[in-house]
């Protein structure tokens, strides 16, 4: 539970790799959310519609840890 290099720790470090898997696999993962959204909104099904949204706005998140560790690596701290 106390892994240095957790998935939610901002001053780990990531590879060049690990982030471009991260960031297809989140990517397509939010193209599909975005599109499961429209096709739920059509339908007026409001849980599903929840649903979806968390899962989009979870990644977008998740998403934004892993560019935020990358700049860090790469030497563009604030």
């Amino acid at each position: 539970m106390n892994n240095p290099n957790g998935f939610f720790k901002l001053t780990g470090r990531i590879s060049r790799r690990k982030y471009w898997v991260l960031f297809l696999i989140f990517y397509w993962t939010n193209v599909i959310a975005m599109i499961k959204l429209y096709e739920i909104y059509i339908l007026s099904d409001l849980i599903s519609f929840v649903a979806f949204g968390i899962v989009l706005i979870t990644t977008i998140i998740l998403l934004l840890i892993q560019a935020i560790k990358r700049l860090h690596d790469i030497g563009l701290d604030w």
